[in-house]
């Protein structure tokens, strides 16, 4: 085997600096897309919270003496399966409030009474209303008054607000 010339030692030594080049090049594109990676989850789960934020409900009163629940969806997106958990200034425990839907908005629970043909009541169902002026938030009591709201976002994640945070729920 004779040995070659000084050109084809020189293209031997290009070609491998240049497969040098390109594996560097790769572990460094293999790097950053790693990266970006994880900033995209990142993005992904502060949008999630983002809207998850959004979300409250407390108590106000209503008049005199009456009191109702208002409920804020500031976002942008409707969230679905919302449970209201709530008791009386009191503690006492009250029925939950289930509502498929809270669009965008602040809203007010009210008791809509089913009457039959002779106007007595057979049954009660809450419905949400445009928030109006009528409801007042009072300092401390009303906050106290919702123990847990728990929603599914547009995402479809399942969250759960207490008075001790913002927590996701397993699916």
């Amino acid at each position: 085997m004779e040995p070659g010339t000084i050109a084809d030692w020189a293209n031997v030594g290009v070609a491998a600096a240049a497969l040098v080049a390109a594996a560097v090049a790769g572990f460094a594109s293999l790097r950053l897309m790693r990266v970006e990676q994880a900033r995209d989850l990142r993005d992904e789960e502060h949008d999630r919270r983002a809207q998850a934020s959004s979300i409250s409900a407390w108590g106000a009163k209503k008049g005199s003496k009456d009191w109702t629940l208002q409920l804020l969806n500031g976002s942008t997106a409707t969230v679905f399966d919302v449970v209201v958990s709530h008791q009386t200034l009191r503690g006492n425990p009250q029925e939950d409030r289930v509502f498929t839907t809270l669009p965008p908005g602040a809203f007010t629970v009210h008791r809509d009474q089913m009457k039959d043909e002779s106007g007595q009541v057979v049954g009660e169902h809450f419905n949400l209303y445009p928030a109006g002026e009528g409801a007042i938030m009072i300092p401390g009591g009303g906050v106290r008054m919702v123990r847990s709201i728990k929603f599914t976002d547009a995402f479809g994640c399942r969250w759960e607000r207490t008075p001790a945070g913002l927590k996701q729920l397993p699916s």
